[in-house]
């Protein structure tokens, strides 16, 4: 798949190599507009959960769009569960280590990578199934969707 990169897999790294004093990290995709200041989410009370993110729009939930690779295999797992976007990410540092949510996507990506439509937001549902924060939708509107897909017109400027 040509959107996919293997820098996209760097966003699981970066906890793990940060210094112990550095509580929190919001990671952004490079696509985001930011229009605000992000203070808020920043400050927000994450109540122990080791990443808060936004519902995806479009896969609601796990088994959506044909669910995350492997979803049958993972006993513990509710396919109705709720599957979000990684674009956005508040991590609490602290407990993704405690987590160990870089170890659990790492293992996921070794046994599904290849099978996955996004492999990197995948294993990143899988690693925080039941523990990750649902964040309000306006610090991760999705919009691609209500923009029209071409551009039908001609547009001029100056003399013909």
């Amino acid at each position: 798949m040509g959107y996919l990169s293997p820098a996209m897999y760097l966003r699981l790294l970066v906890p793990g190599a940060l210094p112990a004093e550095v509580e929190r990290v919001l990671y952004l995709d490079c696509d985001t507009l930011c229009t605000n200041s992000l203070t808020p989410l920043f400050e927000l009370d994450m109540g122990g959960a080791p990443l808060g993110a936004v519902r995806d729009p479009f896969n609601r939930r796990l088994l959506d769009m044909g669910g995350i690779p492997g979803l049958a295999q993972y006993h513990d797992l509710d396919p109705y569960a709720l599957y979000y976007n990684s674009g956005v990410l508040l991590i609490d540092v602290a407990r993704w280590k405690e987590c160990e949510v870089t170890g659990k996507s790492l293992a996921y990506l070794a046994r599904h990578a290849h099978e996955s439509r996004y492999p990197d937001q995948d294993a990143l549902n899988y690693a925080t199934y039941g523990t990750w924060l649902r964040l309000p939708h306006r610090w991760n509107d999705l919009m691609a969707w209500r923009l029209e897909p071409e551009f039908g017109g001609l547009v001029t400027s100056g003399r013909r």
